[in-house]
């Protein structure tokens, strides 16, 4: 029966092409969860290499870009075209989140930078008011520990301890 090889060789090829589709979206599933997985953990590693970094005025831009490039290095592992859109748009809550960290992690390096250069600053001028001018000097002391705390870089209580810690060593010092 001609009609029923022909419905044969049809049924076989359906077989094959669907073993082909069914095989290349494991494969893009694969490359999907693949660039997932390694974005996790090239976007782990790239927030600790900045666990030392100083520069915390550049910080959130440099990691950012960083961010940017491995998410765009895994996105292009992908060959489907619905499973790199997915990808992409998971990633920009992934990015938000890094960069949130970041940010927090820079102004903790901004805020000890900020109070080291006062304690810098508190044991100098302690010795201008040892050479005679106390009034001038606590009151510029007084008005840096004011702007530290107006910028959140000194609690309310640390700044008021900061100043009377001050006051009492040029005290002690002058006399």
């Amino acid at each position: 029966d001609p009609g029923g090889v022909a419905r044969e060789l049809g049924n076989t090829v359906n077989q094959i092409t669907n073993a082909a589709v069914d095989f290349q979206q494991r494969r893009i599933n694969h490359q999907y969860n693949s660039a997932k997985l390694k974005s996790q953990v090239g976007l782990y590693e790239l927030a600790n290499s900045f666990d030392q970094d100083e520069d915390y005025e550049t910080m959130v831009d440099r990691y950012d870009e960083a961010a940017r490039q491995i998410v765009g290095e895994h996105s292009n592992t992908i060959s489907g075209a619905r499973e790199k859109a997915a990808y992409l748009q998971e990633q920009e809550l992934v990015l938000a989140q890094g960069r949130e960290a970041i940010k927090d992690k820079a102004w903790g390096v901004e805020t000890d930078f900020k109070r080291a250069e006062l304690t810098e600053y508190m044991t100098k001028a302690r010795e201008l008011v040892i050479n005679g001018q106390g009034i001038q000097t606590i009151e510029n002391v007084s008005a840096m520990i004011d702007s530290m705390k107006e910028a959140n870089y000194l609690s309310e209580e640390a700044g008021v301890k900061a100043l009377e810690t001050f006051k009492q060593d040029s005290s002690i010092a002058w006399i």
